[in-house]
């Protein structure tokens, strides 16, 4: 998931991202530093595929969270997405231009 919990708070959707293992030659596959599942049973890792973005329906959907990534992660993930969408002299997050 990368709204931020205001957005999520406010609408049923919720703006997601694959995560994969498989990379390929793209520099929209973020790699992601292996965090441990809530559940204690297993790690999240891979790459997060910024191209893959989509909007879910958390009422039709019934998501549960496995787990969270690294806030560094998330934003370099975030930043990324932003600079997908904006004009390189619009940016207001540093290095990601």
């Amino acid at each position: 998931m990368v709204s931020n919990d205001d957005f999520n708070r406010n609408c049923s959707l919720t703006v997601v991202i694959a995560i994969s293992h498989g990379r390929g030659d793209f520099e929209l596959h973020l790699p992601i530093t292996a965090t441990r599942r809530d559940d204690g049973d297993g790690w999240i890792d891979g790459y997060a595929q910024v191209e893959q973005i989509r909007a879910l329906d958390l009422e039709e959907r019934n998501p549960v969270r496995i787990g969270r990534l690294r806030d560094d992660d998330m934003d370099h993930i975030t930043g990324t997405l932003i600079s997908c969408y904006i004009q390189p002299e619009m940016m207001v997050i540093p290095n990601y231009a």
